[in-house]
Order: structure tokens, then sequence, then C-alpha cells
């Protein structure tokens, strides 16, 4: 019964945020609409979104931090294929390659799905332009915050629940540093001002319904182990 409830209760949650980001796009692209962005580009909530960025304006050291997290966040990505690659290889197999890590393997793909599309799928324009542009990026949701916080935080989980059990200390510490950097990440990424607030709240809301999923895996890969 524990078992069953540790998997159940995240995957509830991620069902739950998955619908809140849903709603949130409907109530951006319905909900007090006006051109308010850079050349003339229509934003929804628009009172909220341009007081809120009125407030803080465009800040280039947060974004520049929020950039360098970002890069920092394909790096572990990239570690973490090569500690898969490094599993198959001694392993020879795929399938026997760690299921947590598969499972990471596969919510980081999810992300970058979720990223390319939301390139595509337009649902809002930045509030500003880059240098040498005459019309603002796709901007919702915030693609640097949600990558940021899905790579740390669920690499977090998976440090976690899964290694390091001999070191609790040291796994303590990895945990608290990955989960602070992608906390920092985020605000970063908002205080930068290159996003409407909406975008950021966007980017929160999949995340999490991200880190849920991964987090209900895991909680099903341990108690199939144990059984």
């Amino acid at each position: 019964m524990k078992n069953k409830k540790g998997f159940t209760i995240p995957i509830i949650l991620a069902v739950v945020f998955a619908l809140l980001f849903i709603a949130l796009i409907l109530i951006v692209k319905t909900v007090n609409v006006a051109a308010v962005g850079p050349a003339g580009t229509e934003v929804g909530l628009s009172a909220v979104n341009s007081a809120v960025h009125d407030r803080f304006g465009y800040d280039a050291l947060f974004e520049k931090i929020s950039k360098y997290i970002g890069y920092a966040a394909i790096l572990v990505v990239a570690l973490c294929a090569v500690l898969a690659l490094v599993q198959l290889i001694k392993r020879k197999s795929i399938l026997k390659i760690d299921g947590e890590l598969l499972a990471l393997g596969g919510v980081f793909a999810i992300t970058a799905g979720l990223y390319a599309l939301f390139e595509v799928a337009v649902v809002n324009f930045r509030p500003v332009l880059e240098e040498g542009q005459t019309f603002p990026e796709a901007s919702f949701p915030s693609s640097h915050a949600m990558l940021i916080a899905v790579v740390f935080i669920a690499t977090a989980v998976f440090v976690h629940k899964h290694l390091l059990a001999d070191k609790p200390v040291l796994r303590n510490i990895i945990v608290f540093a990955l989960s602070l950097i992608g906390v920092t990440g985020v605000f970063c990424r908002f205080f930068s001002g290159v996003h409407w607030l909406s975008d950021i709240i966007g980017g929160i809301l999949v995340s999490l319904a991200l880190i849920f999923l991964y987090y209900a895996i895991v909680r099903l890969i341990e108690s199939r182990r144990a059984a």
C-alpha cells in the first residue's frame, strides 16, 4: 500500500500541473489580450504582464547568469548521457541500463520536444527585442526556465534516490546544490526581464509536471524492484 501511494500521489500531481499548464495557455490566448509587446505583438493577461515587466524591466546580468546556468544544464544532460553509454557498453544491452537513468533521459527528451514545439506553436512573444532583431522571439513558456528546472531538479531526484547511498553527506550536498542551481536559474530568468510573468509561470508549471512524472516513475521502479 505504501509503495502504491508513493507512486499515485506524484503521478496525480504531474497530471494536475499539466492541466494547470494547459489552462494557462487557454487563459493567455483569450484573457485581456492587447498589443502591448514589441512590434505591436499581442499579449495575453496584458495588464498583469505589462505591470510586472514595467516594474522590473530588463537586466543584462540576470540574463547572462540564466544563460550560463542553461549551458550548465546541457552539460548535466551530457554527463547523464555518458553515464548511460558507459552502462550500455559494460552491460551490452539497453534494457540493462538503470531504469532511473533511462527514465531521466526520457524526461529530458520530452523537455527538448516541448522546447522545440513552442518555438513553432507560439503562444506569446517576448517583451524585448534582442540585438539586431526587428521582431521578438517566441516566449511561452520560458524554455530556459523549463530546461533549467527539469534538468537540475530531476537530476537531484535521480542522485537522491539512486546514487551515493553509501555516502549520504556527499549525496545530500549534491542534491542541495543541484536543487539550488535549478531554483536560482528560474529566478534569474524572471528577473532578466526577457519574459512575461505568464511565460515564467508556464515554465514552472510544465517543469513541475515533468519532475513529478519522473519522481512517479522512480517510485514505480523502486516498488517493482522491492517486490
